[in-house]
């Protein structure tokens, strides 16, 4: 019997460059100014958190205690900083809990992800639970995530079959290693806990 081989995954990284290009757009793809924040706000923690997509989104019962609360985001006194605690995740199955320190963007107040989950908590329900959630506090699911980014990726007339929700991951890994992080910075930046990083620096499949 012939052996197949693992399927070669070619997802595009969604680097620094595009996620401008998601950030300044999604308004047009969006029904709604709460909408288009809270998307602006999932994208951009997706990307500068190097997030998972269970960590920021609904997937599974069985992944729902590594979705982020909104307990578990805080702002430094003069918001310059937020402070975002993963209680548990993929690597960290016993909850010892990471705390990413994200600051604000000076130089590009438009995709500043400080700037953007302020701005996206301000109009948020008042009410506890996941982060990411819509105004009748349903939560942000994967699938909705991927719908609006393939709607997005669409209206910037690019290919959405050759991204998916793991290429916020990929590309704030690629866009790390341009920057001339270490592979060591780069892992502590991603929480990876093996050399599975290096499948996600991928130069090779940059948008032009």
């Amino acid at each position: 019997m012939q052996h197949l081989g693992k399927r070669v995954d070619s997802r595009k990284p969604i680097t620094f460059d595009v996620l401008k290009w998601l950030i300044l757009i999604l308004h047009r793809v969006c029904k709604s100014i709460y909408e288009t924040k809270l998307f602006r706000a999932a994208f951009a923690l997706a990307f500068f958190g190097f997030m998972r997509i269970g960590e920021i989104t609904y997937v599974n019962k069985n992944a729902d205690n590594h979705v982020l609360k909104i307990s578990d985001n805080k702002f430094n006194d003069i918001d310059s900083e937020v402070f975002v605690t993963i209680m548990s995740s993929k690597t960290d199955q016993i909850g010892c809990s990471t705390t990413l320190i994200l600051s604000s963007n000076d130089n590009d107040n438009e995709l500043c992800v400080v700037k953007m989950l302020k701005d996206y908590l301000q109009l948020r329900p008042d009410s506890q639970g996941q982060l990411f959630c819509h105004l009748n506090h349903n939560k942000l699911t994967r699938f909705q995530f991927l719908a609006v980014l393939r709607s997005a990726l669409n209206f910037i007339i690019w290919n959405p079959e050759e991204f998916n929700t793991h290429s916020f991951r990929i590309g704030a890994a690629t866009t790390a290693a341009l920057e001339g992080k270490t592979d060591e910075e780069i892992q502590t930046l991603g929480r990876w806990n093996s050399n599975s990083l290096k499948s996600y620096i991928r130069l090779s499949r940059l948008v032009n």
